[in-house]
């Protein structure tokens, strides 16, 4: 069966992705682009993600918002947000603090306090 050739490489890529193939396997050839290989794409380990290193990170000590940015290559913004979306997903406490200009972040386990069963004072009113 003869390739499908793409006059556009971003449509190549986005099928390449719709077929569960690397988009970086397109290749130019003569006339435009083709899916090059059948290779499958490799799902990163769960302690690959981004998501997994920023966690560790945190659970760490305290870190610079600047070399979280640079570890990961995320903007302030994104950084933020991730660390919002972590502390919910994975119920932990992250706290911050800011000296002059620069902000530190760290993680710590969030613990549920629930009284425990006949607790006078969780009964008291």
């Amino acid at each position: 069966m003869k390739p499908k050739i793409y006059t556009v490489r971003s449509n190549a890529r986005r099928d390449a992705r719709k077929q569960g193939l690397d988009p970086d396997s397109v290749v130019a050839c003569e006339g435009g682009f083709v899916i090059g290989s059948n290779k499958p794409k490799i799902k990163a380990s769960p302690t690959d993600t981004k998501r997994a290193i920023l966690r560790g990170m945190l659970l760490a000590g305290w870190q610079r918002a600047d070399r979280l940015q640079s570890a990961l290559g995320w903007q302030p913004h994104t950084i933020r947000g991730a660390i919002s979306t972590l502390a919910k997903a994975e119920s932990l406490t992250v706290e911050r603090k800011r000296e002059g200009t620069t902000t530190f972040y760290r993680a710590a386990k969030l613990v549920a306090s629930s009284p425990a069963p006949g607790d006078a004072s969780a009964n008291a009113e």
